[in-house]
């Protein structure tokens, strides 16, 4: 082996592959995973027919603007909430193993206690982010205060979140300029425990 192949990056990649049970539809979800990046791509609902009664109440809205909600996922059996439930848990295991970051906070440990409500705020000079939760519901608000640009650091793990070929949420086009790497991966994790149940 020459010296030249010992130095050279390697780059990995691995995908996660999701069918879902949308009639007439070959639609599927995945979460691809790169050195510096998760992906999760939900598919598009093609029709109205999905299980109401099934899809819990989450939405996720970044400068007033809602960038998530159930409502647009084709959850047509329990398998299929499940299968988003296991694209957030798969996403959230791998960024959290790939950063090694743990933050002491307790809202990350994703068990809801036997109380009523719970609501979450934390705000900074560079971002506020407001969560509340309650048996039925998720709201999850996040904005960004700091608006001049900082150097971005290579190190972070960057999350985007796509339906179809459309991206509505990426930490590198939306908080890299203005956030730390240790905010955008709080941020990160933040999310992908509060957007499942």
């Amino acid at each position: 082996m020459s010296p030249e192949t010992d130095e050279q990056e390697i780059e990995q990649c691995e995908q996660f592959c999701f069918h879902f049970d949308q009639p007439h539809s070959n639609n599927h979800g995945n979460v691809l995973i790169t050195q510096n990046n998760v992906k999760i791509v939900f598919p598009q609902t093609t029709t109205n027919n999905a299980n109401n009664t099934l899809r819990p109440n989450i939405n996720f809205f970044f400068y007033n603007q809602q960038v998530f909600s159930y409502d647009w996922l084709p959850i047509h059996t329990n398998i299929d909430l499940m299968r988003i439930y296991d694209m957030l848990f798969q996403s959230y295991n791998v960024h959290k193993l790939k950063t090694k970051y743990v933050p002491i906070n307790s809202f990350l440990d994703g068990y809801f206690k036997l109380c009523n409500y719970k609501n979450f705020t934390v705000s900074n000079d560079t971002f506020k982010l407001y969560c509340y939760k309650d048996i039925f519901t998720t709201s999850i608000y996040l904005d960004i205060t700091k608006k001049e640009s900082i150097d971005s650091n290579s190190a972070c793990i960057h999350l985007q979140i796509c339906f179809g070929d459309n991206i509505v949420f990426c930490t590198k086009r939306d908080l890299a300029k203005h956030a730390q790497t240790n905010q955008i991966h709080f941020l990160i994790q933040f999310l992908l425990l509060n957007l499942k149940p």
